[in-house]
Order: C-alpha cells, then structure tokens, then sequence
C-alpha cells in the first residue's frame, strides 16, 4: 500500500474529526450471535457458560432445565447428561447490624448451579425450526489476514475484542456477532494492528511484551496506532466506508488525551509501519536494504 494511500486516509479520518463525528459504539452485539441461549426465555447464556455449552458436542444453540422441558410439554429423555451453568443472583438481601445496634438490609449475591440439557436430548417439544444465519466473507479481507508474516493466534467467542500480547492471541467474538462483515474486519484488523508491537515484530512493546497500563497516556496513544492501522488495512481490502467509525473512535481517545491532536501525526506514521508489516511490504523493504546494491534493485524490481 502505497504511502499517498496512507496520506489520503489520514485526510479523510482528520477531515472526519474536524467536522464533528458520531458517537463510537461496539460494532458487534452483546451475546453471540448463533451461540448457546435458553430455549425458554431466549436469553443468551454469558460468562463462562458459552464456552462450556460450546463444547458439550451439540450443534443445536438452545438449552433448558429439566423442568423447563416439563413446562413446555415435553421430556428430557433417559439417560441424558446435562451441562452445568453458573449464575450470581443479586435478589437476594441480608440484614446487618451495625455497632448501634441498627439493622439494614443490603443485596448479597448467591451463587447459583443449574443443569441444562440441549435440545436434541429432549422429546415431545415442538422446537421451531432454527434460521441459518450467514456470514459473508470479504476475500480480499480474508486474504490479507492468512498471508500476514508471522500471524498471531487468532481465536473466536465471547464479547470481547482484544490482544493479549503475553500469549500473542487475538480474541474476537465470532462473525456472525458483528453489524457487518466490513465490521468485522475493521475490529480484526485493529487487533492485528495491536500485534504489531509485539517485541517478535515491530517492538512497540518491551522485551517481555507487556502493554501500558489500561487508561494511561501509553495505552491510550497505542489505541490511536491500532485505529489508524485498520484503516489503512480496510482501504486496503476495499473498506472504506469504516473511515467516519475509526475517526469516532479516534476521538474517544483523543478526550483521553485532552485532545492533543500532535499525537495523530505520530500515531499514523507509526500505523504506516504496522499495516507495511501486515501487507508483507516491510519485510520486503528491509530485505531490500540490507542486500547489496545489485540485489536491491532486483527485490525493489
């Protein structure tokens, strides 16, 4: 990706900022989309109940209790095993006294365990039939992502987007959960962006690969870094409609700032230098200068 494609973004995401931009909101939905929910009430499951139903071997997403099943007019069948799930329910209220010998009530937290069965262990319940969802996939999106050098370990689930740079890992929630494929792809390569600093890659971080503190000016001027590189990747793969979403989300960091926009300037070169090494070109660029004269005029060919 050329560097007058890089100064273009930028423009765009700078001309975004000064004209006023919306809010910036998560661009995928609480709860993912096509995981584990309750077949009663329709509630996704949440903390760590996803990842324990995910894994129980069904690929139906719905789950009840043994007694939800005898509500809706049907049966678990016998000799089925069910899954646990976990809860904290904050109804419950106890009494203090304090040194007056006054008493008040206050919410206490109580930990709950229930036994869930999946749909296809039960009979008799007229379960509608499940709407396939779909994700399309960009190509040029997908392609850029499997032929990055040295690619962090990508994992999907949960509702959280990150990257945890001790392990090296980007976690996403899965594609389905997201408004869009283009924002999708936006967010993936935000982290990506992020992995980039990685002391094995481009070093932003140090030698034991621990980020800034959360909140702190350092964190807060690497998220202006890991915003840049996704635009720059989504103009590289055809996104460009995510640009007025980066500068949103670029503001929200400026007000951590206090709105010094000196950071931009520095943030976007630094961008440059991540999405080069994402696109393969800063390998190429660095080969280029450390072979002799002849050679680097071939690898520049």
């Amino acid at each position: 990706m050329s560097t007058d494609r890089y100064t273009k973004v930028t423009a765009r995401i700078m001309r975004a900022l000064e004209q006023g931009t919306v809010p910036w909101r998560k661009p995928w939905r609480t709860g993912s989309v096509g995981g584990p929910y309750n077949g009663r009430t329709s509630k996704p499951y949440r903390g760590l109940n996803p990842f324990i139903l995910e894994t129980a071997g069904y690929s139906d997403p719905r789950w009840i209790t043994f007694k939800q099943a005898a509500d809706m007019g049907g049966y678990v069948r016998k000799g089925q095993h069910g899954e646990p799930v976990y809860f904290f329910d904050w109804h419950h209220t106890v009494t203090d006294r304090d040194d007056d010998g006054e008493e008040h009530e206050r919410r206490a937290p109580i930990f709950r365990v229930y036994t869930v069965f999946n749909a296809e262990q039960t009979e008799g319940i007229p379960w509608p039939a499940l709407t396939p969802e779909t994700f399309d996939p960009i190509e040029r999106a997908e392609q850029l992502i499997e032929a990055m050098p040295e690619r962090p370990t990508i994992v999907h689930g949960g509702d959280q987007a990150s990257y945890r740079a001790m392990l090296d890992t980007v976690a996403l929630p899965v594609p389905l959960a997201f408004d869009s494929p283009n924002a999708y792809y936006a967010t993936a390569f935000h982290e990506l962006g992020h992995s980039t600093g990685h002391p094995t890659r481009l070093g932003r971080f140090g030698p034991d690969a621990e980020t800034a503190p959360f909140g702190s000016q350092d964190y807060s001027k690497e998220e202006l870094v890991a915003e840049f590189t996704a635009a720059f990747l989504c103009a590289a793969s055809g996104i460009e409609t995510q640009e007025p979403q980066s500068a949103a989300y670029i503001q929200n960091w400026l007000s951590v700032l206090s709105l010094n926009r000196t950071w931009l300037v520095s943030a976007a070169s630094k961008a440059q230098q991540a999405a080069d090494f994402i696109l393969g070109e800063h390998r190429a660029v660095s080969e280029a200068q450390r072979a002799p004269t002849g050679t680097r005029a071939a690898v520049a060919a």
